[in-house]
Order: C-alpha cells, then structure tokens, then sequence
C-alpha cells in the first residue's frame, strides 16, 4: 500500500454495519463518531457530561461503545416529529446539553 492510500485511509470516516453478527460488538470512539455523524471531540464532551451513550473505559484514553447501549441509546432518541419531545424526564436525570 502506498503512502497517499494509507493517508486516505486514515482520513475516511468509518462506518460499520449495525446488522452484522450476532455477537456483542465494541465500537470504538472514531467508529462510533462516523455511525453517528459526530466529531470524536462531541463524544469526549458527551462522556464528561454523561448525556451520550453508556461506554465502557479500558484505560486513561481508550473506550468502548457497545452495539446494544449504541441501539439504545438511539431508540431513546427515536421521535415521530419535531414537536415529539420524548418521555419526560425526572429532576434526578440529566439534561442534553
């Protein structure tokens, strides 16, 4: 492989598969930022504030996502239109920034 092609290949957003496999599947932060079409900066953030989804932490700069918090959290996110504000909160949860 040469230089420019392991550079494009660095620089391309990854977007895995939801449906593939069976089993439990990790997804990495800049795996997780091209599913969801955010910057792995907005990820980091989400995890201070804990409004993102759940992750598991492996060590002082490495975590996962795992597919099925990932599928849950987007189905909390599900709304039938923009007036849909989704199931109230409680004063104990926190708030999307």
């Amino acid at each position: 492989m040469n230089k420019k092609a392991l550079n494009n290949n660095r620089s391309s957003k990854v977007t895995p598969d939801l449906e593939t496999g069976a089993e439990e599947y990790y997804y990495t932060t800049k795996e997780l930022s091209g599913l969801l079409n955010l910057a792995p900066s907005t990820l980091a953030g989400y995890r201070r504030s804990g409004v993102g989804p759940r992750y598991i932490s492996l060590g002082y700069r490495t975590c996962r996502y795992a597919k099925t918090e990932v599928l849950a959290y987007m189905a909390e996110r599900a709304r039938m239109s923009t007036s849909d504000q989704g199931p109230l909160k409680t004063s104990s949860e926190s708030l999307p920034l």
